[in-house]
């Protein structure tokens, strides 16, 4: 039986959304195909119609991960600047969600290890993230720094786990993000 072009294409971006999710909150290296292909209700047998490899779902994974915080994060700064991306990152909300939260946190140090192309995918989703977040003056150092304490802070508060801990490593954070 033939399958549709749509269906074709849903089943794709079924596996890509269900490896990202899974990906973060397990690693990448402890998700099989054949949990990525049941999370997304397909067959095992139909990841290769799909992709080559794991490294391509990984990549493609992550690919979509970044173009989607991005379009997040650009909402985000129409609405009100940096201090809104500040105060909906470090979120105690966004700490405790892992598995859809943010890739970079969550990759970033597997993602190092990979082949140099999926490497560049992430490299690429930072220069994405330095100008959405740009101030009108250009200062890429503060944007830099902004970044680095959004990314910091979030993966201190996870490490820390859900309390008191977390929920001050979160305010100081979104301080610190406020002055910059």
């Amino acid at each position: 039986m033939r399958v549709s072009r749509e269906r074709v294409r849903q089943n794709h971006r079924q596996m890509v959304e269900s490896a990202g999710r899974l990906f973060r909150e397990c690693g990448i290296d402890r998700v099989s195909l054949a949990t990525i292909s049941a999370d997304a209700g397909l067959t095992n047998g139909g990841f290769y119609r799909h992709f080559a490899s794991k490294q391509a779902l990984v990549a493609a994974s992550l690919r979509h991960l970044l173009v989607t915080a991005g379009k997040s994060v650009k909402a985000l700064m129409r609405q009100g600047g940096r201090r809104a991306v500040a105060e909906a990152y470090l979120s105690p909300e966004h700490a405790e969600d892992i598995a859809t939260g943010c890739a970079f946190v969550a990759l970033a140090a597997e993602v190092r290890r990979l082949e140099p192309e999926t490497r560049q995918i992430l490299a690429d989703g930072l220069d994405g993230w330095l100008r959405i977040i740009a101030q009108p003056d250009g200062d890429r150092d503060s944007t830099i720094a902004f970044i680095a304490l959004l990314v910091g802070g979030l993966t201190l508060a996870r490490a820390a786990g859900p309390g008191q801990r977390a929920e001050e490593i979160l305010a100081a954070a979104r301080a610190a993000a406020n002055r910059i």
